[in-house]
């Protein structure tokens, strides 16, 4: 069972993602009041990170906002001056991006990177503050016990020896339990909400799946923080 495609559930992800928006509240609100000149976020989805900005009161002239999915990208909610829409793969997005930003900020997304210290080390290379919101190993703990199955995401001290080795800056832990009616409901928010990442499980695991009645947990890595300062020779 192949749980999640970002093209074909493009229209439903912002209704099921109910963890990843309160954890890009939270991190909007770390940003509250401030200005910047230019912001780039990876893994914008539907702009759920945006409009808590905006509702935060986080003024910019000019926002990049980058995702892989063009569908999701046609669902992005925000109309406004400034806001370009980018659909690329991050790790190309910020190679062959010449702009140098004040700040990049990224909700929930960059727990896929397809190699997680190298999409930290161009991050740093490309702005001078970051707001993260990183889903650590935790997520699912039960539910990965139950099925017998390992979380695929990096655990919190792997997360937080790559951002201290690129950046410096303060970490906040953020958790999320949500509990359905049914397991059928479960399945559906699993189905809908993208946490699994495109996840396959084999057919004895997905009748399992069926039977939990247990609930979800959900764990973010939050980090506000400026890359390190290169020492002088």
């Amino acid at each position: 069972m192949r749980f999640f495609s970002f093209d074909c559930n493009a229209s439903s992800y912002h209704s099921y993602a109910l963890a990843q928006c309160i954890f890009a509240k939270k991190l909007a609100q770390k940003l509250a009041n401030q200005q910047f000149y230019s912001i780039a976020e990876l893994g914008c989805g539907s702009g759920v990170l945006l409009e808590y900005l905006l509702k935060s009161q986080v003024e910019f002239r000019e926002y990049d906002a980058c995702d892989i999915s063009e569908k999701m990208l046609k669902n992005f909610i925000f109309q406004k001056e400034g806001v370009s829409k980018i659909c690329k793969d991050f790790d190309d997005f910020l190679f062959e991006n010449k702009k140098h930003y004040s700040l990049i900020c990224s909700s929930s997304a960059l727990q896929w990177a397809k190699n997680f210290d190298k999409t930290l080390r161009l991050i740093a290379q490309k702005c001078d503050e970051v707001a993260l919101s990183i889903v650590d190993s935790y997520t699912f703990t039960s539910l990965h016990s139950f099925l017998g199955t390992s979380s695929p995401l990096l655990d919190y001290e792997e997360i937080q020896k790559s951002l201290l080795k690129y950046f410096e800056g303060d970490f906040q832990i953020s958790r999320v339990d949500l509990r359905f009616q049914s397991p059928h409901k479960t399945l559906l928010h699993l189905r809908k909400s993208g946490v699994m990442g495109g996840g396959v499980l084999n057919f004895a695991q997905s009748k399992k799946l069926l039977l939990y009645d247990g609930g979800l947990e959900y764990e973010s890595v939050i980090f506000i923080g400026k890359p390190r300062k290169k020492e002088k020779n």
